[in-house]
């Protein structure tokens, strides 16, 4: 696995010297036509090994969680709980596994001026995050104000990932917003990522207005990736197009938006961002073979606890995915 140096990448320390790669700066076209191409190719393999991955190529993977009516995960439900359908008609489950699986984790900060003053919550909420996620994730750091920037390419070592996290606001938040191409910058290094199981930590208020790529194109890049979007946007986001921006790229993705009211619920929201991804199901199912290769298809996992005898309380549960899946 190759990983650059965060401490030499964090020696940077006003914001306005970040700058693109040359290819996203001058290239943002062909680059968003060659990003789709290669993610429209990879299978949802989400929360598997590379040894774990089964022999059925068509095979599509979703990884998805289930919580109780109070936000908490429900944990141990069996295989023959559930039935995934596409317009309405049941398909073959032919994988199912609950477990705790090393991810790939890129964390998106943003460091436009509205981000002035946050620095120290934002920071907190972000090591608690990375304190209770699995041992052996890997990470990557972005940041952006105007452009986009690559600050820590993957490495395996917390230790290293703190302090390169410690460092991180020594760029000076100012400027304005290109949160989508730092998406764009993101998903492009998900591609190299050294974990089948891909997530995105932003960190931001949601507001974009200087970036090359459009809304549409992220949203329709990550419906299209098997990589999965958290959110903590900042405070202050009560309405308006920042919040509806966060809250489409984790529904889209299947991820999840948390918006804190306090400085004390965004440290408890990194907890609970790193429990739900340690707690997450994968199912393995086999398309219909009548089906097109070149378009989107809509699925829906359903729920189902049996009856017992005798009758048992239990909670009202709801299942959060991705909303459909393309044949790889």
């Amino acid at each position: 696995m190759r990983v650059l140096s965060c401490h030499n990448a964090l020696q940077v320390k006003d914001s306005r010297k970040l700058q693109p790669p040359p290819m996203f700066k001058f290239q943002a076209v062909t680059w968003f036509k060659g990003l789709m191409a290669s993610l429209i190719l990879v299978p949802v393999l989400a929360g598997l090994s590379d040894a774990q991955q089964p022999t059925n190529s068509d095979a599509v993977f979703v990884t998805f969680s289930v919580t109780d009516q109070y936000g908490r995960y429900v944990g141990g439900l069996r295989r023959e709980y559930f039935s995934v359908l596409e317009k309405k008609e049941p398909l073959d489950v032919t994988f199912f596994s609950q477990d705790d699986k090393p991810t790939s984790i890129g964390i998106i900060f943003d460091l436009s001026g509205s981000m002035s003053g946050k620095s120290q919550s934002i920071t907190k909420a972000v090591n608690t995050f990375i304190q209770q996620s699995n041992t052996s994730n890997d990470y990557m750091i972005v940041g952006f104000n105007k452009k986009a920037q690559l600050i820590c390419d993957w490495n395996s070592s917390r230790d290293d990932i703190l302090k390169a996290l410690s460092g991180v606001f020594k760029y000076k938040p100012n400027g304005q917003t290109a949160l989508y191409d730092a998406i764009y910058l993101s998903l492009k290094k998900m591609m190299s990522s050294p974990r089948a199981k891909h997530v995105l930590l932003i960190v931001s208020d949601g507001d974009d207005d200087s970036s090359e790529i459009t809304r549409r194109q992220i949203l329709r890049s990550l419906r299209e990736s098997d990589v999965e979007v958290y959110i903590l946007g900042m405070e202050g986001i009560d309405s308006g197009m920042g919040r509806k921006n966060l809250e489409d790229l984790a529904s889209v993705s299947g991820g999840l938006a948390l918006f804190p009211r306090s400085v004390t619920e965004l440290n408890d929201m990194g907890g609970q961002i790193a429990e739900d991804i340690r707690h997450q199901y994968v199912i393995g199912i086999s398309p219909t073979k009548t089906v097109s290769k070149d378009r989107w298809h809509g699925i829906n996992i359903k729920l189902t606890v049996p009856k017992v005898d005798p009758p048992a309380k239990l909670p009202r549960m709801y299942v959060r995915s991705r909303e459909g899946y393309y044949v790889p």
